[in-house]
């Protein structure tokens, strides 16, 4: 199953949010899932939100699920995500507040 991962990143400081999304692409490639990490994408462009979430967007839709950190709903583009995600009937795993991935 390929799944993408989806957390708040506006607001946090770089090496709090590299580190959740690098902390849960480890666990889900040891549960044997294929990650798709969006901060790890190419992102060849004016670099607006608008765009990231666009490009991300695209990625999600090549998946199978999405794995939402447990901080998705202090996120718009995480928001945004998840509706996507039920949108297009993908699975979503939702992290336990008490793995956070510090």
């Amino acid at each position: 199953m390929l799944i993408y991962i989806a957390g708040k990143v506006t607001d946090l400081p770089e090496h709090i949010y590299k580190r959740k999304f690098d902390n849960a692409e480890h666990g889900l490639l040891l549960l044997k899932f294929r990650v798709v990490n969006p901060l790890k994408l190419p992102h060849n462009h004016d670099k607006s939100w608008k765009e990231y979430l666009r490009e991300d967007l695209k990625a999600l839709k090549k998946c199978d699920g999405a794995f939402m950190l447990y901080n998705w709903k202090d996120s718009r583009g995480a928001l945004i995500e998840h509706w996507f995600a039920k949108r297009y009937n993908k699975t979503i795993i939702y992290q336990p507040n008490y793995i956070s991935y510090k």
